[in-house]
């Protein structure tokens, strides 16, 4: 594996992969096919009720030392080299023009970001998982996992 270059493809949205030949390939694959080290998707703490997955406030660190890249969303090619720290080759189609752009700020990077400490839904969202998302989970067990019964009343309608 080469590890001196990293080129990232975006596929823009409303993409249509149903008639492509290797939509089977890296595209094809589902969540249901994957594992992430061994927690159950989805899951944030263990049997145990210890946080086994952690999130980190990325964008506030990475903008310390990293400026943005104007009209981003219009790119969908981005390449980054070893030999060439801080800058990125960005492409809006595979065979279009290439750009260098600077993006490192003089700053060192240093540090790790700050962590993310996810809030409790509120009794309105455990309500609606409960009674609108949770019909459509094909797992019973999956159900009560991620839509149980809310232990909470359940708010009044407006």
């Amino acid at each position: 594996m080469n590890h001196s270059e990293r080129t990232f493809r975006n596929v823009p949205e409303g993409t249509d992969f149903s008639e492509r030949p290797w939509r089977n390939g890296l595209f094809g694959t589902s969540l249901e096919e994957r594992t992430f080290q061994n927690v159950p998707r989805g899951t944030i703490f263990n049997k145990n009720g210890d946080r086994v997955v952690h999130f980190y406030n990325w964008t506030e660190y990475l903008l310390k030392f990293f400026k943005t890249i104007p009209n981003i969303l219009k790119y969908h090619h981005f390449t980054f080299h070893m030999n060439n720290v801080g800058k990125v080759e960005i492409k809006e189609k595979v065979d279009g023009n290439t750009q260098i752009i600077d993006i490192k700020k003089d700053n060192d990077i240093m540090g790790f970001p700050r962590e993310i400490f996810p809030e409790k839904l509120s009794a309105k969202r455990q309500w609606y998982l409960y009674e609108q998302v949770r019909q459509h989970i094909r797992d019973s067990q999956k159900q009560d996992e991620y839509c149980p019964l809310p232990n909470i009343e359940k708010p009044k309608s407006n």
